[in-house]
């Protein structure tokens, strides 16, 4: 069990009164509560994004996580406000020794009419890390959720392929308090078959959820996209493969619409392309692409 005090963070932003609606229909924002305690610093850059999208940055110092570190972080999305959690690059776990685990937990409440984003860059296991993660969201029914969720298969420039102890990552979505989505990833290997075996040559795992009404067309045009049947003869590319599925909660009138999409790749490159494929709907809400210039 991790030992040390956990970096504890939180986020609240809020509409600027009298601010203005952008094209997308958010409205200016501000941080209206922001602490954070080590090992974890939190960014909000002022002129980040060209929209009412507020951008934040969770930092840690050394640019990852070692061994018994803890952060637990906590956002709230007011209403008509829209906000993205990115990453300055991609969050290391270091090996872990003994019993030590490293642990990241996200919780965010969106309210109506509200928008957050999650798109990190990858989380990057090193052989022995031993990392667990849950990210809870409460939304309105009314309100939206991009999040992304990846990872590599380790130092693929020292060979370091799926050597880590284990990764776990758990996700539970509520939706006017009710529980509609939870998704479990656990990768550890056995007596029978490795990580790595099972594997074989994709090095970046992930899944990526759209969630909200306000994004019926984004979803439409990612499912006519990813979820297209071949041409007669048309060779899949094995350097990537993806799969999306239509997601419809009967929570409130009307239901909540969205789409779920799973994807591997055979390494970072192809990855990066892929995301930046999946959120290209949502780059002119945003105000910018997190992940421009980066492969």
């Amino acid at each position: 069990m991790a030992t040390r005090s956990p970096g504890v963070g939180s986020v609240k932003l809020e509409c600027v009164e009298g601010g203005v609606v952008d094209r997308h229909g958010y409205r200016t924002c501000d941080v209206a509560i922001i602490t954070y305690s080590y090992p974890l610093k939190l960014l909000v850059p002022e002129y980040a994004s060209e929209t009412n999208c507020k951008w934040i940055y969770p930092i840690t110092f050394g640019g990852g996580l070692v061994a018994g570190d803890r952060i637990d972080l906590h956002l709230a999305v007011g209403r008509e406000c829209s906000a993205l959690l990115t990453s300055q690059e991609s969050t290391k776990i270091y090996h872990c020794d003994g019993c030590l685990v490293t642990q990241q937990d996200l919780e965010a409440v969106v309210s109506q009419d509200a928008l957050l984003s999650v798109l990190p860059d990858p989380i990057v296991c090193y052989q022995d890390a031993d990392f667990t993660q849950k990210q809870t969201f409460r939304l309105s029914g009314r309100s939206g959720l991009a999040l992304l969720d990846w990872m590599t298969a380790g130092r693929m420039a020292l060979d370091e392929r799926w050597q880590f102890k284990r990764f776990v990552s758990r996700t539970e979505i509520y939706i006017e308090d009710q529980l509609v989505f939870r998704d479990s990833v656990s990768l550890k290997n056995i007596p029978a078959l490795s990580i790595k075996q099972s594997m074989k040559n994709y090095q970046v795992m992930g899944t990526f959820i759209l969630l909200g009404n306000k994004f019926e067309k984004a979803s439409s045009k990612m499912k006519d996209k990813i979820g297209r049947i071949r041409s007669f003869g048309e060779r899949a590319d094995p350097a990537r493969v993806w799969s999306i599925s239509p997601l419809t909660y009967h929570v409130c009138d009307p239901p909540v619409c969205g789409v779920y999409v799973r994807f591997l790749a055979t390494d970072t490159t192809v990855a990066y392309s892929m995301v930046r494929e999946i959120i290209s709907e949502l780059t002119d809400i945003l105000g910018g692409d997190p992940f421009s210039h980066k492969y």
